[in-house]
């Protein structure tokens, strides 16, 4: 399996169903965002996706953060292995099902 950064998504719903679903305004990205933990460290979430669409194309984007900004080792595995980042795409797999977004060529 690939790691889901490498791949196309797509939603093929309306912004309605959007907030239906659970996105949210987001003023730094200037549109929708689904927001959820992908990590907890002593049952406090330390890492966290979000999720947006383009609403023209329907693609969906998506970006792993911790407090500081956009969380480094998730994307340069320069360093060597992170256990983390199997459970981080696990935890985005399972909310990508949940909310329906399938992937595309």
């Amino acid at each position: 399996m690939g790691r889901l950064a490498e791949n196309s998504y797509k939603l093929d719903v309306t912004k309605e169903k959007m907030k239906k679903l659970g996105f949210r305004y987001d003023n730094e990205v200037d549109g929708y965002v689904y927001k959820f933990p992908v990590y907890k460290y002593n049952k406090i979430p330390v890492l966290f996706c979000k999720i947006g669409m383009d609403e023209e194309t329907n693609r969906i984007w998506f970006n792993v953060y911790d407090n500081y900004g956009l969380y480094m080792p998730y994307y340069n595995a320069e360093y060597g292995k992170n256990m983390v980042v199997p459970l981080i795409e696990e935890r985005i797999e399972n909310e990508f099902t949940k909310l329906g977004i399938r992937k595309v060529r």
